[in-house]
C-alpha cells in the first residue's frame, strides 16, 4: 500500500455483496484523484450511478486512505507494457485538471467508468475500455448464451414430449 508513486493508477479491491474495483491516479503523497457522484463524499454511493443514467460524477482530490476506508489497495499499471505511459508530473497535472476545471464525467458503467477516468489520465487513449468493464461484458455474454441454451434445451424437450404425447 505505500509504493504507490505519482502518476500511478490507484487500485481500491472493493468487497461484499458485489466485489468490484474503484480507481484512481495518484497525485501526491496518499492523494488520488478519483470520480465521486456530485453528490456524495466517495463512490461507494455508486449503486445510484447503476440506477440513474443522468447521474453526474465529478474527478475529485482525495486521500487514497480515505477513499479506501478499510479495503486493500495498490498502484497497477497494466497497461504499461502495452502503452506508453505519460510523465508521472503530467498524468498528475492532467488529472487535477480535471478537479481545478468545472468538468463532469458523463458516468457509463461500461464505457466511461472510473478505470477509464485512470487509463484515460494515465495513457491519454480512449480505445481501452479496462479490464472490469471487459469482465463485465464477459459475463453478460457468458450468461446470456447460458440463458438462450436453457430456453433452448426447455423449447427443445417441450417439443419432443408434445410429439410423443400426441402418439400416445
Amino acid at each position: 500500500m505505500t509504493n504507490i508513486e505519482i502518476g500511478d493508477m490507484v487500485k481500491i479491491h472493493r468487497s461484499g455483496l458485489v466485489p468490484y474495483t474503484h480507481w484512481g491516479i495518484c497525485v501526491g503523497d496518499d492523494e488520488m484523484v478519483h470520480l465521486s457522484p456530485n453528490n456524495s463524499e466517495n463512490e461507494l454511493d455508486s449503486l445510484s450511478l447503476c440506477l440513474d443514467p443522468d447521474m453526474q460524477v465529478v474527478p475529485k482530490r482525495q486521500r487514497i486512505s480515505g477513499v479506501a476506508h478499510s479495503c486493500s489497495y495498490s498502484a497497477d499499471n497494466y497497461l504499461d507494457g502495452e502503452l506508453p505511459p505519460r510523465s508521472k508530473a503530467d498524468i498528475a497535472e492532467f488529472a487535477l485538471s480535471y478537479v481545478k476545471g468545472d468538468r463532469n464525467w458523463k458516468y457509463n458503467l461500461v464505457l466511461r467508468n472510473c478505470e477509464k477516468f485512470a487509463i484515460w489520465c494515465r495513457y491519454r487513449v480512449d480505445n481501452c475500455i479496462g479490464r472490469q468493464a471487459e469482465t463485465g461484458i464477459a459475463v453478460v455474454a457468458t450468461g446470456g448464451a447460458q440463458l438462450v441454451a436453457g430456453v433452448g434445451a426447455l423449447i427443445g424437450h417441450s417439443v419432443i414430449k408434445s410429439k410423443e404425447n400426441k402418439k400416445k
